[in-house]
């Protein structure tokens, strides 16, 4: 509930892939390989002797495109060419990424139906202890009134007990 929602980044195809999208934080899977097969090697040569010291480059993680090698050129035609052209398997990604986000977003909103169901019967409680707590209220009040007309009472009955014994 807490995770707040990605926002959309434009897509493009893939350099060694026609078929799958990339963008800003969405790579293919191969790239996740190739760099744990890359952290392996330099995990291992962490004990290098002198020869290999001289020999040896230094590399870093850089997010490269792997994929089939077939076609490693996009061109016009690729990008422009109509729906027939494009593979199935691309329509079955895209449809699989889709069943993915909308899966996301109807647990979401259930989750939202939920709580607002919580929400709307924690609100008809409060409204109905409201509701006692103003009769109650009003009961005080008239019993505060009443007791304050009796105190006022007793008060003027004792001085005028107290003018009458001056009397006599």
């Amino acid at each position: 509930m807490t995770s707040l929602r990605k926002t959309l980044h434009p897509l493009q195809t893939a350099a060694g892939d026609k078929e799958n999208l990339v963008g800003p934080g969405r790579m293919l899977s191969n790239i996740d390989n190739l760099k744990g097969n890359l952290r392996e090697v330099n995990e291992n040569d962490k004990t290098p002797d002198q020869s290999k010291l001289i020999k040896r480059k230094k590399t870093t993680g850089k997010a490269i495109q792997a994929g089939k090698e077939k076609s490693s050129t996009v061109t016009a035609e690729d990008l422009t060419s109509g729906p027939d052209a494009v593979s199935e398997k691309y329509w079955e990604n895209l449809a699989e990424q889709r069943r993915i986000a909308l899966e996301a977003t109807l647990k979401d909103n259930k989750e939202l139906v939920e709580l607002n169901e919580n929400l709307h019967k924690r609100v008809e409680l409060l409204e109905e202890e409201n509701a006692v707590l103003k009769e109650q209220l009003a009961q005080s009040d008239t019993l505060v009134d009443t007791l304050k007309e009796m105190i006022y009472n007793d008060t003027a009955d004792e001085s005028s007990i107290i003018d009458n014994s001056y009397e006599v």
